[in-house]
């Protein structure tokens, strides 16, 4: 080998060659990343979801159980409703309200304590009689709205 002259091992990359691999290497960059996003944004749509369901079925939950204790109920409209029990046995009724305002669900115990219960309630259903009340709503949270509806019948009905 004469001193001065390189074979073509020795000459390394060419600009070209080192291009086409910044090129490629960066699509498939693309591809993995497009891919890797699309599962988090998976994941974070069903993890919304799940908490806004756990959020309505614990405040229905709540709301089921103390209607079917009521010794009266009163809708006053589509969004309000008012019942009265005696929730911590002192022989005296308590009156329980719930309402929507301004997309936020309250209640309030003997007309003081107003309590936010469920914020972001895009709507809001009590319907039925002094015995059964249905009641329906739906949460919007993070893009995501979920419907929940539960049936409530007076104990004092059942006998």
């Amino acid at each position: 080998m004469e001193h001065g002259t390189m074979t073509k091992r020795e000459q390394g990359f060419t600009l070209i060659e080192i291009v086409v691999t910044i090129v490629i290497t960066g699509i498939i960059a693309y591809i993995f990343l497009n891919f890797f996003s699309l599962g988090t944004d998976s994941y974070t749509l069903i993890e919304t979801r799940s908490d806004v369901l756990q959020d309505e079925r614990i405040v229905l939950d709540r709301m089921v159980r103390e209607i079917r204790q009521a010794a009266t109920i009163t809708i006053t409209s589509a969004t309000d409703i008012s019942f009265t029990y005696d929730d911590d046995s002192d022989g005296i009724n308590e009156t329980y309200r719930y309402y929507l305002a301004s997309g936020n669900l309250r209640r309030t115990i003997d007309a003081a304590g107003d309590t936010l219960i469920l914020d972001n309630v895009s709507s809001l259903t009590f319907s039925g009689d002094t015995n059964q009340v249905t009641i329906t709503f739906t949460v919007s949270r993070e893009g995501q709205s979920l419907t929940i509806q539960s049936r409530a019948l007076r104990r004092t009905a059942l006998s």
